[in-house]
């Protein structure tokens, strides 16, 4: 969980604001907080009284309550029913000295995922370091009525959304962009998508990362919280296929030539941009038909090296996807699932079927110099051997990573892809 990590430091103030998972946001931060310090957790408005597993004390109008965590210390003005009222801009400053790190409950939006903000909301403090505006994915699908979103009016007045429209993705976009998630906030501002636990989640938050600023990615139930970064694919189709007796991606497979059946699959992908490494005016051909970024290599020759040059250099991405131009079987769930370990890392992310490394492998952006250096058909496997960290996902299915070497092989994939038609 990098957000602690890379954006808050001790003495920071942090607000959460919006609505599908603020309070669980804010314990979860603690938790992490309270490894290097101590945390002070309080509100500007209400909070749901917490389990006394979440901290080490409470403070309520200088009543006491022990807990059973420790380092995290909740704070209230006073208690009425099942919540806590929220301190006066004045007492949280106070707390400044006392604590490493302060979290803030600044919104209310009564259990419900979005919602509209009136005059006085959010109740962001002046000196607060950062404000993290919430927003659940699983608000997908729901209805722009009562139910579903706290202060509907204000909600449909702001958003300029109509009651009874179904929630989609270009609904939520426009909530986030016009919403008052930080309102009178002075400091750094970020939008964290929960709920991201399934890869057309995942999917959907990559869409979402390439015209939302400052997005962050994750799922608080599990335990992650990522900044989302951007991905480019190269395919490499510019190699000679010796072993094959011939033009292996141009082999008409099923009506289409074989590297087609990537490169529509790709295009399901919200990556950055894809761009195909080729030498002849076929490979051209394709790019453009799908609306891909076209590299000619002219020195296939020399080996593989110089097809990853070719794309490393045409990438703009904060990491760089490499795919042979043979994996025909590759499913759209196996690349997001890579995508997403990838989100969580930033490190070096490969797929292991049946116990051997395989491809694609994606590598971030500051390998990229590295990938410039290699030379011959090592391809990125000497820049893979050097590195740091290299985290390896299993997969049990084998067939999705073949490659395709030699006619027999083909025939192979052929045969599987009778018996799996998803595929």
């Amino acid at each position: 969980m990098s957000l602690h990590i890379k954006d808050i430091k001790k003495g920071d103030v942090i607000s959460i604001t919006g609505g599908g998972g603020k309070t669980s946001l804010m314990f979860f931060l603690a938790e992490k907080l309270a490894e290097t310090g101590r945390v002070a957790v309080t509100t500007t408005t209400k909070i749901y009284i917490p389990d006394e597993k979440s901290y080490e004390k409470m403070y309520v109008q200088g009543e006491v309550t022990e807990g059973l965590n420790k380092n995290i210390f909740v704070i209230g003005d006073k208690r009425k029913g099942d919540k806590l009222s929220g301190l006066t801009y004045d007492s949280l400053e106070v707390l400044k000295g006392k604590y490493d790190y302060i979290l803030v409950e600044a919104d209310g939006a009564r259990e419900r995922m979005l919602k509209g903000w009136n005059e006085t909301e959010p109740c962001i403090p002046p000196f607060a370091d950062m404000t993290i505006g919430v927003v659940n994915i699983k608000s997908l699908g729901k209805s722009v009525v009562e139910k579903d979103i706290h202060r509907l009016s204000k909600f449909c007045e702001v958003t300029g959304e109509k009651t009874g429209t179904v929630v989609d993705r270009k609904v939520l976009e426009n909530y986030i962009n016009t919403g008052d998630f930080f309102r009178e906030s002075q400091g750094r501002n970020i939008v964290y998508l929960n709920g991201i636990e399934t890869v057309d989640e995942l999917k959907t938050g990559i869409e979402m990362g390439k015209t939302i600023e400052n997005l962050y990615l994750g799922s608080i139930w599990n335990g992650w919280i990522e900044r989302y970064k951007s991905v480019d694919a190269v395919v490499m189709a510019s190699g000679y296929s010796k072993r094959f007796g011939g033009e292996k991606l141009f082999e008409e497979v099923g009506g289409m030539p074989l590297i087609e059946y990537l490169l529509k699959k790709l295009k399901n992908i919200p990556f950055n941009k894809v761009i195909v490494v080729g030498r002849d005016e076929r490979s051209r051909a394709l790019a453009e038909r799908y609306g891909y970024e076209y590299a000619e290599n002219k020195k296939a020759h020399l080996g593989q090296s110089e097809s990853v040059k070719a794309g490393a250099k045409r990438s703009t991405g904060e990491g760089v996807m490499f795919f042979p131009g043979d994996q025909m079987m590759l499913t759209e769930k196996s690349i997001l699932t890579l995508i997403e370990e990838y989100q969580k890392r930033d490190e070096i992310v490969r797929p292991e079927a049946g116990g051997i490394p395989s491809s694609p492998v994606i590598f971030p952006k500051r390998y990229i110099e590295d990938l410039l250096k290699i030379e011959g058909d090592s391809g990125g496997r000497e820049v893979i051997k050097g590195a740091e960290k290299v985290f390896k996902i299993r997969f049990e299915d084998i067939h999705e990573f073949i490659d395709i070497d030699t006619r027999q092989d083909l025939e192979e994939v052929v045969e599987v892809m009778k018996l799996k038609p998803s595929l």
